[in-house]
């Protein structure tokens, strides 16, 4: 089972401010993904890079869009978020 938070994520966007007109050069995106105990988090990361590569919109813009994930396990206590149902 796998859930991204998109309540807790880290995103960081540089501009270029040298070039005219100035325009962002670089999105990094860190969601945080929680998985269930004993995922293969190889296979996670390999999910994340497949929905990354098949992005429309980070495949429309003209800037880099890195996605630096935070992978975890869940707690047995934790309720892992599914987002909207």
């Amino acid at each position: 089972m796998f859930a991204a938070d998109p309540v807790e994520s880290d995103e960081a966007v540089e501009q270029s401010e040298d070039q005219k007109p100035m325009r962002i050069t670089r999105i990094t995106l860190r969601p945080r993904i929680i998985v269930a105990a004993g995922a293969d988090l190889d296979r996670v990361r390999r999910l994340v890079t497949q929905a990354h590569d098949g992005c429309f919109i980070a495949n429309t813009l003209n800037a880099e869009v890195v996605i630096d994930p935070v992978i975890a396990y869940a707690d047995e206590n934790a309720t892992i978020s599914r987002g909207p149902a």
